[in-house]
């Protein structure tokens, strides 16, 4: 973590110092910039006004704490404000340590687990952490909190709005998973079975002759589709959502988890626009979103090539390289080429590179424009 400190007195800066000393003993990898403004200390206090100095931090930190009044941040972030996806989590801290108060970005930025975290350090000085959300004022089950602990990402605001302003109105929602789920379901949901199972169900029952006949079972299944009809939902897929049993009246919010990784072989001196055209389209055959891209992977012959890192670089990906060597080692069926094994050392980059990232290859190599292309998945579940 990147975070930053402002403190605007002498107890506060005391107090800030005390606060860095305990979080670098237990995260000693986070990188902690503290700063002062304050007449009374100026040998150490800064030039700049706390809303430059926000402003220069706004965009590179994932947290600001400030050791001041309420006030004083509130009119130093006001400028830089932008969206809940986007913004840092804010934090303010009374100079007297009693309160953290978790200010801004709550849920996506973590900036009410960074208040508990926080408090907790401090616990033995009294500190408190004050958060107002509604969800976790009522201790009720937050979209956006749950997403941002699993890496998922939010496809639609204002559906996340609409389900949480339900689930504090007492509404169960749905929750259809693909991937398997660890942890016990909040009681705010009710999880449904991947419609693809259901499907899978059906054409095995097709084939032994059962499906039809009559079944507690399944009466059982159909009464509870027909109650369950109509409800808002929450879809954690990394397809694209094209399902026309829910409908425009029922509100579905798509979490979509990033473990997509695209391996890339191209020749030399290929631009930016040709990975990105030849990735996206080999994302739009198999019907992936390509927010759900977690990196990139080749063979160390291209870790400088400029137009896959360009494409890294937008899509703020890591662009993962591997040895002949190591692509060579890689147990599976690949597509070989006499050409790139004669150029590179091993016969296929592309889906070699795809199963060293750790990923299962989900689609082998396509070739566009001088760029190959393989698609796999990360292999993950969702916790509660």
């Amino acid at each position: 973590m990147r975070a930053g400190m402002i403190a605007c007195s002498e107890k506060a800066y005391e107090l800030m110092m005390s606060v860095r000393e305990r979080w670098q003993q237990k995260h000693p990898e986070d990188e902690l910039e503290c700063r002062v403004k304050c007449s009374a200390l100026p040998s150490v206090s800064m030039t700049e006004t706390v809303t430059e100095l926000t402003g220069s931090w706004f965009a590179d930190r994932d947290a600001i704490l400030y050791f001041c009044a309420s006030g004083i941040a509130v009119r130093s972030i006001a400028p830089f404000i932008r969206h809940k996806a986007k913004d840092p989590a804010i934090l303010v801290i009374d100079e007297t340590g009693k309160f953290c108060i978790s200010l801004l970005s709550g849920h996506l930025g973590g900036a009410n687990a960074l208040a508990e975290e926080v408090s907790g350090l401090m616990a033995d000085q009294g500190m408190i952490p004050v958060i107002t959300t509604a969800t976790d004022r009522e201790g009720r089950f937050a979209v956006d909190e749950f997403a941002r602990k699993n890496g998922l990402v939010l496809t639609d605001f204002q559906s996340a709005k609409e389900i949480s302003a339900a689930i504090l109105h007492g509404e169960k929602i749905l929750f259809e998973c693909g991937y398997p789920v660890e942890g016990e379901v909040p009681e705010e949901l009710i999880l449904e079975r991947n419609k693809k199972e259901n499907r899978q169900e059906k054409e095995n029952c097709e084939r032994d002759g059962s499906w039809g006949h009559e079944k507690p079972e399944s009466d059982s299944t159909d009464r509870k589709t027909e109650m369950l009809s109509g409800r808002k939902r929450i879809l954690i897929s990394d397809r694209i959502h094209t399902d026309t049993e829910v409908t425009e009246k029922e509100c579905c919010l798509q979490l979509l988890p990033k473990n997509i990784v695209v391996g890339i072989g191209c020749r030399k001196g290929t631009d930016r626009d040709a990975i990105w055209q030849a990735v996206t389209d080999h994302l739009q055959s198999l019907s992936l979103s390509e927010e759900a891209l977690a990196g990139v992977a080749s063979i160390d012959l291209k870790q400088e090539e400029e137009g896959i890192l360009a494409f890294c670089r937008e899509k703020q990906i890591p662009f993962m390289t591997y040895s002949a060597e190591q692509l060579q080692k890689q147990m599976g069926s690949f597509t070989p080429s006499e050409f790139v094994e004669k150029i590179t050392g091993v016969d296929n980059v592309c889906e070699r590179s795809v199963v060293a990232a750790g990923a299962t290859l989900l689609s082998g190599k396509k070739a566009e424009n001088g760029v190959t292309t393989a698609v796999g998945e990360y292999q993950r579940s969702i916790v509660f």
